[in-house]
């Protein structure tokens, strides 16, 4: 691909990650080369741009955590073991009917561990056009991992994604993410775009919280009205959640201009599941502060059909993926 870019005249920075699972996936940001030249490059893991929870009883001094963990590990093979047996032998039972089916396990996953655990990579590039050198801006490029069943996870990483994309904005090159609102919080802020598959709809919190800056009872729609909190995590050995310094949030580039989003960008069906169709993927624009250096306009958004109008589930033969692709023209004014 590298190649490819290049031969059309663009450079391409990518950020690639997984495993041979999910085809080694991974993000890019490409940008023209005769008409922009980078300033920086950022490519992290998001998960190391924060401090997580810790626990003082096994990472304490002297405390042993090694052979803390390794217990823990030994234990949790040990109930694999066990579960693997255990369906072999019931599971002929439960088929002559001797049995009544097992209840189906409730999911649980603690979403501080699975958040920071998670290997997305986000690719930022601060650019400025050769024409106008004073004019820098900032596109950041994520993947949101797809945890619906642990909504937590994903309000943790969309918090984490708008706030380093800000923080990289800021200044000369970005401020320390352990503090955010520190000497360069007034520093000037370049405008800043945060683009990707979020794998969130317009009407989740999460949502709300990169558009709002917040997330709480007056930001969140009124389906989710006082459930909104199922998607905070909650405090853990002493530290709580915040959501941080968004600098009142981002707009959305297709709600901006047309005052909705697209009717679907992801159409997609994994095995015998019923097909699932809505909008995940987004193009977040840093709105208009106290000490930003210019603000976006957009002037035209890619047209996105309907529903009705498109042979799905994808990919199919006119479209290699299960998302389509969305774009805009923008500006700085």
């Amino acid at each position: 691909m590298t190649v490819f870019f290049e031969a059309q005249g663009y450079q391409l920075v990518t950020g690639m990650y997984g495993h041979s699972f999910n085809g080694f996936m991974g993000v890019g940001v490409a940008y023209p080369m005769d008409t922009f030249e980078g300033v920086k490059i950022d490519i992290e893991r998001l998960a190391d741009t924060c401090k997580w929870p810790v626990d003082p009883a096994e990472h304490g001094p002297g405390s042993g955590s090694y052979k803390r963990r390794r217990g823990k590990s030994i234990f949790k093979l040990f109930g694999k073991l066990f579960d693997a047996v255990a369906k072999v032998v019931v599971s002929p039972v439960i088929k002559l009917g001797l049995l009544p089916p097992a209840e189906p396990r409730k999911w649980t996953e603690d979403p501080w561990v699975a958040a920071e655990k998670r290997s997305n990579i986000m690719v930022s590039a601060r650019l400025r056009p050769k024409s106008a050198p004073s004019n820098e801006f900032l596109v950041s490029c994520y993947h949101m991992p797809c945890a619906f069943k642990t909504p937590q996870i994903m309000m943790l990483h969309s918090a984490l994604a708008a706030r380093r994309c800000r923080e990289l904005a800021t200044g000369t090159g970005g401020v320390d993410p352990e503090e955010p609102t520190g000497p360069n919080s007034g520093c000037p802020v370049i405008p800043h775009a945060l683009v990707g598959d979020f794998n969130f709809m317009p009407n989740s919190p999460m949502y709300n919280m990169v558009t709002t800056g917040e997330v709480n009872e007056s930001t969140c729609v009124a389906e989710w009205e006082g459930k909104w909190q199922e998607h905070v995590p909650r405090s853990k050995f002493g530290m709580d959640w915040e959501v941080g310094d968004l600098g009142g949030g981002m707009d959305s580039a297709y709600f901006a201009a047309d005052g909705k989003e697209p009717d679907f960008t992801n159409y997609a069906r994994i095995k015998d599941d019923d097909p699932f169709i809505g909008t995940l993927d987004y193009i977040f624009l840093s709105k208009k502060t106290k000490y930003g250096t210019g603000e976006w306009k957009v002037s035209k958004t890619d047209k996105i059909v309907n529903r009705d109008e498109i042979d799905g589930p994808l990919p199919n033969d006119s479209e290699p993926s299960d998302h389509v692709a969305i774009g805009v023209d923008i500006n700085i004014v």
